[in-house]
């Protein structure tokens, strides 16, 4: 799953949940950068930034920051944040060289962070609004926060809110929920929200365009042009919204036609000659990525090959020393011998079975898959079996299964998000009575007797012996 396109000259830079890729335009020249050859690491690249000193700046999963310089790599993690509860996001530039980020921590709002690396330099600011749903920078002091239907001017100077747009004082209604901020060629506030699009110029809040729709993704181009993608659902099959800072122009589904593999194209970026760059999955395609320009599609390499797709969430080795990695729709396998073999699980259009976690059965070697999506199609599968190449389902219909866990006396524990805890013995499916309301959990593991060890949302840990709690 493709998270962020940036275009260098004829590079064209590709951050995925499994990893990094460049593709020269016009040499194709492919390069991936993974744990092995880079200092890349950790769960996927979520965000991807160019300085104006030409440095390259890298979002990681759970990994920090990374610059890229000449061939040379900076990681930035524990300085930023030593605490695993943080995730990134939102990463800004500015003209003289500033990075800036949000550090969010997933527990407590309080100690939510605005991060700041100058000349190497991290330093962390305070005292936020908190709930922050959106932030941009206007300049190393101006910064403005979204919370919900609410617009705040942050001063970094003195670290605190100096203005607030609401409805009491603005054009804003409490049905104005932002997600997404982004700042124009001309330096004003683009303000997407569920219904109409705002714009924040000048001190004072008006209306840019109603057309009506919910905001997916915000980006620009090499030139400045503002391109907001909606969520796919919308009406009148709109696909993209342009503001090139005097005009509003809506694309639809008619200005792209025809697609090459798909009727849903998820816009990820744009370069400076006015090419799209979209996401167009396609199932055991070597191309997802496709660069949209006067009016057709070109294929732009991006794939980890030969994995089946750039999504993962989990890598284990099984009792013979094979690699399985989880995918989106598939299951892709690297034998010993050096090999690769394909397992598609076909669930229906719209739907998908995203493998969040995966578990070795220590007794028969079977390999275990579960279903972390939200698909309720009756044939998605909530779990998949892979065994000498036999691919079997379970819980039809009951995908959002959290974590799965493979017991040393032949169970295999699931945790559903219908039916709780729960395990499959010789293929039949049982639920604990006793752990039915445990519909989430972060983690299972289970130790050398069988018993199952299961952390649940919140400050606890849960051991089941197989009979009792």
């Amino acid at each position: 799953m493709i998270s962020d396109v940036l275009v260098t000259g004829n590079n064209v830079w590709v951050g995925s949940q499994g990893g990094l890729t460049r593709t020269n335009l016009l040499t194709g020249e492919f390069q991936t950068y993974l744990a092995c050859n880079s200092p890349i690491k950790g769960g996927g690249i979520l965000e991807i930034e160019k300085a104006p000193d030409n440095a390259l700046w890298f979002v990681s999963e759970n990994a920090g920051l990374f610059r890229l310089k000449n061939e040379e790599w900076t990681n930035y993690t524990d300085e930023i944040v030593s605490s695993q509860y943080y995730s990134k996001n939102n990463l800004q530039i500015l003209p003289n060289g500033d990075v800036w980020f949000f550090a969010d921590h997933d527990n407590e709002p309080l100690l939510n962070k605005l991060v700041r690396i100058r000349n190497g330099v991290v330093e962390s600011y305070g005292n936020l609004p908190l709930k922050i749903s959106a932030w941009a920078l206007i300049d190393e002091h101006t910064i403005y926060f979204a919370k919900a239907d609410t617009v705040h001017r942050y001063d970094a100077s003195l670290q605190q809110v100096v203005q607030s747009y609401h409805s009491g004082n603005s054009i804003l209604t409490s049905d104005d929920v932002f997600r997404q901020i982004i700042i124009d060629r001309n330096g004003a506030l683009i303000l997407p929200a569920d219904d109409r699009i705002l714009q924040l110029k000048n001190g004072s809040i008006s209306v840019l365009s109603t057309p009506g729709l919910s905001v997916n993704k915000a980006f620009k181009d090499g030139v400045g042009n503002v391109y907001l993608q909606p969520y796919l659902n919308e009406p009148n099959n709109i696909r993209l919204f342009k503001y090139d800072g005097i005009k509003a122009t809506y694309l639809k589904d008619i200005d792209f036609a025809p697609y090459p593999i798909s009727d849903r194209p998820l816009f990820r970026g744009a370069d400076s000659q006015g090419g799209l760059y979209a996401d167009l999955f396609n199932v055991d395609s070597e191309f997802i990525l496709y660069r949209f320009f006067e009016g057709s599609w070109t294929p732009v390499k991006s794939q980890i090959y030969p994995l089946l797709d750039n999504y993962q969430d989990d890598v284990q080795s099984d009792c013979n020393g094979n690699l399985w990695f989880g995918s989106r729709n598939g299951v892709d396998v690297k034998y010993t011998d050096g090999t690769w073999e394909h397992f598609s699980i076909e669930v229906g259009q719209y739907q998908y079975f995203l493998v969040w976690q995966m578990t070795v059965d220590p007794i028969t070697c079977d390999v275990w898959f579960a279903n972390n999506s939200n698909s309720s199609g009756p044939n998605v599968p909530g779990i998949i079996r892979i065994s000498n190449g036999t691919v079997t389902p379970f819980l039809l219909g009951q995908a959002n299964i959290s974590d799965i866990e493979a017991t040393v006396d032949g169970k295999v524990y699931f945790c559903s998000a219908i039916g709780g805890i729960g395990y499959i013995e010789n293929d039949a499916i049982h639920y604990i009575q006793q752990l039915k309301d445990t519909t989430f959990v972060f983690s299972m593991d289970s130790d050398s007797k069988g018993n199952l060890y299961i952390a649940p949302w919140g400050p606890s840990l849960i051991k089941y012996d197989g009979a009792h709690r």
